[in-house]
């Protein structure tokens, strides 16, 4: 498995990867039915648009009529919170600097191009309390939340698990990612009270082989 970045000229694509595998299973809970209404998906953390990528491929691939939202504020992590620096790793490099602030709304385009498939995406820069104040109200097949710290990752279940259709997926980026260990607290916190269970994928991306965790929306 390569391990560079992937680039527009060779857009990397593998469905082995638990971002395909996680809305290939979102869309199993559809087998069988006649779907002719627009099914709605969101990426929240959007970064430099590799995960869009492999979602948009596979959402392509699947022939379903899928439309897309989604957002970054590309200006890189949000403030920490107290929680976020009372569970940040000694010496986090995020602790003294900024990160992920190295995109722009212009270059994912750029990269995403040549998919064929933004027609399929509501791309929307902007903090996340802000971007999701402005969506409207409609149920959900499949979100990817790559947020990283404690408060996003809480604002992002707030608004979507209660939105999503049943067997829906939320895919969570960054649940075993040590580096932010506020991700898997925010999670776990918001997830101790209800039915479902979160599940590990584990596949490979174009980094290697990589761990992330899902649930299944019940009805």
């Amino acid at each position: 498995m390569a391990s560079s970045s992937p680039s527009p000229e060779a857009p990397y694509y593998d469905r082995i990867d638990p971002l395909a595998i996680a809305l290939r299973l979102a869309l199993s809970s559809l087998a069988g039915k006649t779907v002719k209404e627009t099914l709605y998906a969101a990426d929240i953390g959007l970064y430099r648009g590799r995960a869009l990528q492999v979602l948009l491929a596979e959402s392509a691939a699947s022939g379903m009529p899928i439309k897309w939202m989604a957002t970054d504020t590309f200006n890189g992590l949000p403030a920490l919170t107290d929680k976020d620096r009372e569970l940040a790793p000694q010496g986090a490099p995020y602790l003294q600097r900024p990160m992920f602030d190295d995109t722009t709304v212009r270059e994912v385009v750029a990269f995403l191009e040549p998919t064929g498939q933004l027609g399929d995406v509501d791309l929307i820069e902007g903090p996340l309390e802000e971007v999701l104040a402005g969506l409207p109200d409609r149920k959900y097949l499949f979100v990817n939340i790559s947020a990283k710290l404690y408060r996003p990752h809480t604002m992002a279940l707030d608004y979507f698990y209660d939105r999503m259709l049943p067997g829906g997926v939320i895919l969570f980026d960054d649940i075993f990612n040590r580096r932010f260990p506020m991700a898997e607290a925010a999670i776990e916190a918001f997830m101790d009270n209800k039915q479902e269970q979160i599940f590990q994928l584990t596949g490979n991306d174009a980094n290697g082989t990589v761990k992330r965790g899902f649930i299944m929306r019940r009805g």
